[in-house]
């Protein structure tokens, strides 16, 4: 159960290899008020989804490595983070996109680039399903 402090201020788990990405993005979503927890790649995302009492992960799908498909479909694989809504983020969503998201137990998919106020709205209408 979330308490009342991370209710107002939800922390988020932030992944994508791109630190360029990465960094604009953790500042939109600071201003927006999210707490953010970055990442820059699958296997680190699993430990840091370990380690924090995460609300929400919001996911690159192409990265190095790991992709999102997979990072997602292992954080549900596991009791202690399967409880997570993951959204998964790309450039270009197609139908084969969506079902794998499905398929990997993601919450979404949000296409990239995002408009602040959008992509908060957004991610508070995935925090409150």
């Amino acid at each position: 159960m979330r308490d009342s402090l991370a209710a107002l201020n939800p922390l988020l788990l932030l992944v994508d290899d791109d630190w360029m990405n990465r960094e604009i993005l953790q500042a939109q979503l600071e201003l927006a008020g999210f707490r953010v927890v970055p990442a820059n790649g699958g296997e680190q995302a699993l430990e840091l989804a370990r380690d924090h009492d995460l609300s929400l992960v919001l996911l690159d799908i192409r990265m190095g490595g790991m992709d999102g498909y997979s990072v997602c479909a292992a954080l549900k694989s596991h009791a202690a983070t399967a409880h997570i809504p993951v959204i998964l983020m790309t450039a270009y969503i197609s139908a084969d996109a969506e079902r794998r998201a499905a398929s990997a137990g993601a919450a979404g998919i949000l296409l990239k680039p995002f408009d602040t106020l959008g992509l908060s709205q957004k991610l508070n209408t995935f925090l409150h399903e």
